[in-house]
């Protein structure tokens, strides 16, 4: 096991924690394209599809922390999310300050 410090949430000066984001675009480029076309339909929207690095700006920009995870319709589109839960919680360790992964 390293002994190597690893970034964490640092409370003081944290305005607020978002429980319930989705990130909607892969590192690789990905995007669900399906899902996010429903969530902006439903919600009447134009918002942009963010990676998880993405997110990350925007919440550290506003001293913010954020609970992260896919968007997960496999049951009602037979599609894999995207982007998957694995790659949601290996980029939220690279943004450890601020992204807290959960898996669907």
């Amino acid at each position: 096991m390293s002994t190597a410090a690893r970034p964490s949430i640092r409370t003081e000066g944290l305005v607020a924690i978002d429980v319930h984001t989705h990130a909607h675009a892969s590192v690789s480029g990905a995007v669900s394209a399906e899902a996010f076309d429903a969530m902006a339909a439903y919600f009447g929207n134009d918002a942009q599809p963010f990676t998880v690095a993405a997110m990350a700006d925007y919440y550290r920009q506003r001293n913010m922390a954020f609970v992260v995870f896919t968007v997960d319709a496999i049951s009602v589109t037979g599609h894999e999310p995207v982007p998957s839960n694995d790659e949601i919680a290996r980029v939220a360790v690279e943004h450890a300050d601020v992204a807290i992964p959960f898996a669907t």
